[in-house]
């Protein structure tokens, strides 16, 4: 296994960072690096914008897996919500599970840390 590790700000040059950091690490996994950056850009997004602390990506590959994780400061959990079509905000974790093999949310002592599993030879579609 391989993984990578890196603190971001909690801004929208944050999020940004973040996404930039994850397709260049894992730009060796055929056929993930764009469903990795999409669900990356979502959970980063996500902890700026409902956690407002700073965030740590961690990446781990092994092979044809990838695994995320981002950890914020914040100790509530998120769900997926269906919010209308008028709504600016609240699809990016419907994304994130439909672009996943699998996620979820791990409670710390100190916030949480949200994760997603995407395997190469199981890349889906928006």
């Amino acid at each position: 296994m391989t993984s990578w590790r890196q603190t971001f700000p909690a801004t929208s040059k944050g999020a940004r960072a973040a996404r930039l950091f994850t397709t260049k690490v894992v730009s060796s996994a055929d056929g993930l690096v764009d469903q990795v950056a999409l669900v990356v850009s979502e959970l980063a997004a996500n902890a700026v914008l409902h956690a407002a602390t700073p965030f740590t990506v961690a990446v781990h590959q092994t092979g044809s897996e990838v695994t995320i994780e981002v950890e914020d400061g914040s100790p509530t959990i998120p769900h997926v919500k269906d919010h209308g079509l008028a709504a600016p905000t609240g699809r990016g974790l419907r994304i994130v599970d439909q672009l996943t093999d699998d996620w979820g949310v791990n409670p710390t002592s100190a916030g949480k840390v949200v994760w997603a599993r995407l395997e190469s030879e199981h890349v889906k579609s928006a």
